[in-house]
């Protein structure tokens, strides 16, 4: 008979600290694409939280330092070893921190510490990957900016840190210990299994469907730019924030129930609309992100991201619902098939080499169901700031956020491209297509805009705000 079975495995045990490490695959790339294009912003990640009430500035210091020496990825610095990029995890290092504005007037300080922060060149090999800046603008009025390079923390990394400054804010204040969960996994723990991973079965399996759906000639988005596209391509980019209505944003939230889809599909549904609506194409790929973060690395800071392309087919003048129903069944299979990383997608496709844009894809959009950032620190509201650094990885990106005033949609766009009004045109075509969806989710898209799709402006004129009107379903 066979033998009974017993308790499954236990979870290997976290290695133990260790000053070199491999890159995971995601890491990697943006190591490679930083020493290729030195110089850019492309990866800098910088948030700002307006703290009202009295702060305990020197128990804030303290919280940042705990910070630092509480998480390895604060500490890691990424160096070159015989042309293979290693991690290297220092056992101490001093927070950068400083408070800025102790004397004179405020005036325009935050916006020049925001622009400071954005402009900011990291250095990957020395470090700091981690700044903090106290913006002082009055005695009960702070601004908290924080400055990270993306290759040690993502989105999800975002809460992990909000919750754990805050703690250690309340530990330092009132002199306690901290009530923080015990670290158990490490982010180099992570990049060895995903480095084994990538040459496992299963990887090939996804690898399989990507050559299916991402096989043949990539379309290249053409979007009506206001300058001709600089080679090589640049990082330089601003953040353009907008917010659809409560009342469309819960008609787009009962939609996608209705249609057994999330709210970032019908979302993605509607971006691919407004790329399809102003220049033409049909066939468009969409980079978006996605978690590989396990359960054991909950508590842990680093960039558990992957990356997926997904080809979206708007031919035939579909109807909103039957796009929402292909980007259904394109998502659901790129979920099933994200165990391959991206970056042996790309070199496993070898597309054409282009230095004036970003392969596979130009446009990105990521969907977040909360504000990551979110401070619980005793006597202090703590609200986050509509600020980005000034950068675009892709030609238009867009940061969509559910909340109760409404889906707020961050964009990021390339500015030697393209002119805020250009872009603001974007978003309310955006926005229109989608109030026509909710009203009639089966009236056809709105046809291509007339003249040549996607064709360069060599003079700069204003985006028309289009209406969206959907025809009549065919007969």
């Amino acid at each position: 008979p066979p033998a009974p079975a017993g308790p499954p495995p236990a979870a290997p045990p976290a290695a133990p600290p260790c000053a070199d490490a491999p890159l995971s695959p995601g890491q990697e790339r943006i190591w490679f694409l930083e020493r290729l294009l030195p110089g850019r912003t492309a990866y800098n990640e910088v948030k700002a939280i307006r703290l009202a009430g009295p702060l305990d500035t020197r128990a804030l210091r303290t919280a940042v330092q705990g910070l630092v020496d509480r998480h390895e990825g604060l500490r890691t610095v990424f160096r070159d070893s015989g042309g293979t990029p290693r991690q290297v995890v220092r056992a101490a290092a001093e927070a950068d921190f400083a408070v800025v504005g102790d004397s004179g007037a405020p005036g325009t300080l935050l916006q020049d510490v925001l622009a400071a922060e954005s402009a900011r060149r990291f250095d990957l090999a020395d470090g700091p990957l981690f700044v903090t800046r106290l913006v002082r603008l009055a005695e009960a009025e702070h601004v908290l900016v924080l400055s990270l390079h993306h290759i040690v923390v993502d989105a999800a990394s975002a809460t992990v840190l909000a919750r754990d400054l805050s703690a250690l804010y309340r530990a330092a204040a009132t002199g306690t210990a901290p009530d923080l969960p015990d670290l158990t996994w490490t982010y180099a723990d992570h990049a060895r299994e995903q480095t084994a991973a990538a040459r496992g079965p299963e990887a090939e399996q996804d690898l399989a469907h990507w050559r299916r759906a991402l096989g043949g000639p990539l379309p290249v988005l053409a979007l009506p730019a206001d300058r001709p596209r600089p080679s090589p391509m640049t990082s330089h980019g601003r953040a353009a924030f907008h917010t659809l209505d409560p009342e469309l944003s819960r008609r787009l939230r009962e939609l996608s129930r209705a249609r057994r889809s999330t709210l970032f599909m019908t979302l993605l549904a509607g971006y691919a609309a407004m790329l399809h609506r102003v220049t033409g194409q049909s066939d468009l790929v969409i980079g978006t992100p996605i978690s590989d973060r396990p359960p054991r690395a909950e508590q842990v800071l680093g960039f558990f991201v992957n990356t997926l392309a997904l080809r979206l087919d708007l031919s035939g003048d579909p109807g909103f619902t039957t796009l929402l129903d292909r980007v259904r069944t394109v998502a659901l299979d790129g979920y099933d098939h994200a165990r391959v990383p991206f970056e042996t997608v790309v070199r496993d496709l070898a597309p054409p080499r282009a230095v004036d844009r970003t392969p596979v894809f130009q446009a990105f959009a990521e969907f977040q169901r909360a504000e990551p950032f979110r401070f619980d620190l005793p006597g202090i509201e703590a609200t986050p700031l509509d600020a980005g650094a000034d950068k675009s990885l892709t030609d238009l990106t867009v940061y969509f956020t559910d909340q109760p005033q409404g889906v707020r949609c961050h964009l990021e766009y390339n500015t030697d491209l393209f002119d805020a009004e250009t872009v603001d045109g974007f978003f309310t075509t955006f926005r229109d297509l989608l109030a026509a969806a909710v009203d009639a989710p089966g009236g056809t898209a709105l046809p291509p805009r007339p003249g040549r799709p996607g064709h360069r402006r060599r003079r700069r004129r204003r985006t028309p705000r289009l209406a969206a009107r959907p025809r009549p379903p065919a007969r």
